[in-house]
């Protein structure tokens, strides 16, 4: 049979789902290279891991809020997320899994699955959802907020460590489990196909929920090896990155760009039942893309027009408290009284000890903003 799309038309895709359509990144840019078509981010510590589609993982030190450094970039292909278990970072390069000993300001790759770019015949059928085996070649019950062990992803974070399993929704739509309980050697143990247009993945302790084109599902940790599908809440066709606090999860949808459809609003979603979500309420969004909550407050990308915050006190009215309009967004991560808000190519670091009022501390490329 004939195959129409080579495997490297597949990584690009999915790139240009989440960030619009590039052209294929160069191999070898600069050491020095900043990113420029930013993905999402992972806070592991002192160290903010900004994954850029074009040059790679690129990694700061940001103890001082007040000025980040850059310690290194670690070229990879098409790098759309990464997540960190001791002293070992997980990332894609393409669709293999690369991990990655970071020690001071050098980095060694200590092993790798898969290839760059897959064989068609290493794609799973649709409908088969068992366990599956791989060869790594080496080199040298609440609803509750996500395991500290992997770090915290961005809203479109895709890889997630929890307890001593990574997980990753790659490149083929498929939920891949990696035994990490010796971290320099994961090893993969089951994969389940979920379907076309998977972008984000929130981890807690009990469950997994995965954003997607056509709805957000629900993936019960119970065995933790292999995480089964329990629910699916089904939407119009939109960019859809997820995140979650308490009982509630809150769902972005985007209709414009590649991700088809009319819809921009935030939608919230009961998982008080996990078996059963329920959405409760929504609100218009103009074109929103990633999302942080915490406190019962959400701040939500508003893309090239800014973000802004939402009362989600009650997730059956959400309303807007405040927009900011001053330059384009992409993402956050929330920890604590610091809010880091990607953009296509910065991260902007905010005191929001008042959310109401965050005050701009730094920036981790370029001349600080003023």
């Amino acid at each position: 049979m004939n195959r129409l799309v080579s495997p490297l038309l597949i990584v690009l895709l999915l790139s240009s789902f989440v960030v619009g359509w590039r052209t294929t990144p160069e191999l070898t840019p600069p050491a020095d290279q900043p990113f420029m078509w930013s993905v999402s981010m992972t806070l592991a510590g002192n160290r903010l891991l900004v994954s850029d589609a074009d040059t790679g993982l690129h990694i700061f030190d940001v103890s001082n809020l007040n000025a980040p450094t850059k310690v290194m970039r670690i070229p990879l292909q098409t790098n759309m997320s990464s997540a960190v278990k001791d002293d070992i970072i997980y990332a894609n390069s393409g669709n293999q899994l690369q991990a990655i000993r970071v020690s001071g300001n050098s980095y060694t790759v200590v092993s790798r699955i898969g290839s760059v770019y897959p064989a068609w015949n290493d794609l799973p059928s649709y409908g088969d959802e068992s366990g599956g085996g791989c060869s790594a070649c080496s080199e040298n019950d609440a609803v509750t907020a996500p395991m500290p062990t992997g770090g915290t992803g961005s809203s479109y974070a895709t890889f997630a460590v929890v307890d001593n399993y990574l997980y990753r929704a790659d490149a083929r739509d498929r939920l891949v489990t990696y035994d990490v309980s010796t971290p320099a050697k994961p090893k993969q143990i089951a994969q389940t196909l979920i379907g076309w247009g998977i972008e984000s993945m929130y981890p807690t302790p009990n469950y997994l929920f995965l954003g997607g084109f056509d709805g957000m599902y629900i993936f019960d940790r119970a065995q933790p090896e292999k995480p089964v599908k329990i629910a699916k809440i089904e939407h119009t066709r939109s960019c859809d990155p997820v995140t979650v606090s308490g009982s509630t999860a809150f769902v972005t949808l985007r209709g414009s760009g590649p991700c088809g459809g009319v819809t921009d609003e935030l939608m919230c979603v009961s998982i008080k039942d996990p078996h059963a979500p329920e959405i409760v309420g929504t609100t218009p969004i103009p074109t929103p893309f990633g999302l942080a909550v915490q406190n019962q407050q959400l701040f939500v990308s508003n893309g090239d027009g800014g973000y802004s915050l939402l009362d989600v006190s009650d997730p059956a009215a959400p309303a807007v408290m405040q927009t900011w309009t001053g330059g384009a967004t992409r993402d956050f991560i929330w920890s604590d009284h610091t809010l880091f808000v990607l953009s296509r190519d910065n991260v902007y670091i905010y005191d929001v000890t008042n959310p109401m009022a965050p005050m701009l501390l730094s920036q981790v490329q370029g001349t600080p903003a003023m």
